[in-house]
């Protein structure tokens, strides 16, 4: 059933409980809901459009509802198959922050310089533009994450392993409540049971 005909008093509920959850200037721009044939077993479900998302509403079997959710930008693939009695919609979404683009460039080496030992050094680059303005800041927040790691391993016995990690980070950002800047220094013992 579509918005053009007119829905019984289940759909008029289901319509009130999709209009209940709506934020401020989100406005539906069409609808279609589940025929009872389809839905002997559970409650019809409804699928809506509103200008800023997708909702899907499953009313519970005694009362209130359930809902999801899909943002127009999340969403990667769209595929409808109509038929006689009916139509399958199947979407593929890919959530993604409120970044308008992010870049990033990985380095790792590995590498053995002698019998019992082991190096790993591992250098990480992210640069982030963020598209929504930062109320505090008044300005969209820009950040470069940059990493180094290193590692090197000993190996003891052929179970008994000891291994010391560094990792320096640094965040900077346009915005100073976002830059930060991190070391961490471990050692490690490890027992391997083979």
């Amino acid at each position: 059933m579509a918005q053009d005909e007119t829905p019984d008093s289940g759909l008029r509920t289901a319509l009130a409980n999709l209009e209940s959850i709506l934020v401020k200037d989100e406005v539906v721009q069409a609808w279609a809901a589940q025929r009872r044939l389809f839905a002997l077993f559970h409650r019809r479900r409804l699928v809506a459009a509103t200008n800023n998302r997708l909702v899907a509403l499953i009313r519970g079997p005694v009362g209130g509802f359930e809902y999801q959710d899909l943002r127009w930008q999340d969403l990667k693939e769209a595929h409808v198959s109509v038929g006689i009695f009916g139509a399958t919609l199947k979407l593929v979404a890919e959530p993604s922050a409120d970044l308008a683009s992010a870049q990033s460039a990985n380095r790792d080496l590995t590498f053995t310089p002698a019998a019992k030992w082991g190096v790993a050094l591992g250098v990480n680059y992210l640069a982030s533009d963020y598209l929504d303005i930062n109320f505090l800041a008044g300005e969209a927040r820009r950040d470069q994450y940059r990493t180094f790691n290193g590692i090197i391993s000993y190996l003891i016995s052929r179970n008994l392993s000891i291994r010391a990690e560094a990792l320096v980070a640094r965040n900077s950002s346009n915005i100073d409540l976002y830059a930060f800047q991190r070391e961490v220094f471990t050692l490690k013992m490890r027992y391997e049971f083979k």
